[in-house]
């Protein structure tokens, strides 16, 4: 405060000095004057932020993904989602319709991310994970895929628990079977919208537990939690252990009473061509590939073969349910 005073005494008497007519009045004001830096140094100290988006939500294509998939995946996403939320959709691979831009023209925040798959590894969920995560403002991301259908209260669920979580997940979600494809989902919207659970379990090929399977997949988190995290871990890029990795982190680092899973009516993944979720049809050989792959790089993080045997011996047997009280839906 004292120095501010003093800055404030000698801008007015290099002032008054101005305003007289002696020649020597600009040498003493000279002296006297603080100079530009001075003054900005004395300036009011800087408390104010420009606005960010409280939630942002990454909407996430994988190239693989059926158009038809992602267009449903896209109603079921946008019409829960506030217009002062940010949304990125993040193309892998540069094949959505740049249409979709004029849907996002009302939201306050909202980017087209979309990159080539020139490596194979660009073409993964950790690269593309940890590509989308970084690019987002706000203080909540929450991860959709475009190869699911979305009840219409999933946002307002995380919305409502976040605050007291550091995550927040599905509890389960539901497996399609091989003919509930993007063009069966949208013959059959009025089963999306409202959404009827018991027909789509009619349709599934499994009930999945994300929780139970440690695989996390969907979720909302808080930014300073995934920073501390890290992410997933881009060594294990390929298919599906990297989830498997970040849940083990998930329950080490936060333990159980920092992650909320709800019970929701489960999100639908939609059967598409390129999905290794459901193997009753279209399985080949470039999928078991891709699975081995995965799987090997997955036994080196781990220390060898011996240890992924008793990983998938264990995963195999699944968490525990957790109670039902510890999953109802916020009020």
């Amino acid at each position: 405060m004292i120095s501010r005073f003093l800055n404030l005494l000698r801008c007015f008497i290099a002032l008054r000095l101005l305003k007289m007519t002696w020649h020597k009045k600009y040498f003493l004001a000279n002296l006297i004057c603080p100079d530009t830096q001075t003054l900005v140094a004395r300036g009011k100290k800087r408390n104010t932020t420009i606005p960010r988006p409280r939630f942002s939500h990454i909407f996430y294509h994988q190239a693989s993904v059926d158009l038809a998939c992602a267009e449903n995946a896209l109603d079921t996403f946008l019409d829960q989602i506030s217009i002062e939320d940010e949304i990125i959709i993040y193309d892998k691979g540069g094949l959505l319709p740049h249409s979709w831009l004029e849907r996002l023209r009302p939201f306050r925040w909202h980017s087209w991310v979309s990159h080539l798959e020139s490596l194979s590894e660009m073409a993964s969920y950790t690269y593309g994970m940890n590509d989308s995560m970084a690019r987002a403002q706000g203080e909540v991301l929450c991860l959709w895929r475009s190869d699911y259908i979305f009840p219409p209260n999933l946002q307002a669920q995380y919305q409502a628990l976040i605050p007291k979580y550091d995550m927040v997940l599905p509890y389960s979600v539901t497996i399609a079977n091989a003919t509930t494809d993007g063009s069966f989902i949208r013959q059959h919207w009025d089963h999306v919208r409202p959404y009827n659970t018991n027909f789509w379990n009619k349709q599934k090929s499994e009930s999945y537990s994300l929780y139970e399977a440690e695989d996390p997949v969907l979720f909302a988190i808080r930014r300073e939690t995934w920073n501390l995290l890290g992410g997933l871990n881009h060594d294990l890029w390929g298919y599906g252990w990297q989830f498997a990795e970040f849940a083990g982190r998930m329950r080490s680092v936060l333990g159980r009473h920092r992650i909320r899973y709800v019970d929701v009516p489960p999100p639908v993944h939609q059967y598409h061509s390129s999905s290794l979720m459901v193997r009753d049809q279209g399985w080949s050989e470039h999928k078991s590939r891709e699975e081995a792959e995965g799987k090997n790089r997955f036994a080196r993080f781990l220390g060898g073969p011996a240890q992924l045997e008793c990983y998938d011996y264990r995963w195999q047997q699944r968490l525990h349910p957790l109670p039902v009280e510890e999953r109802r839906q916020a009020p």
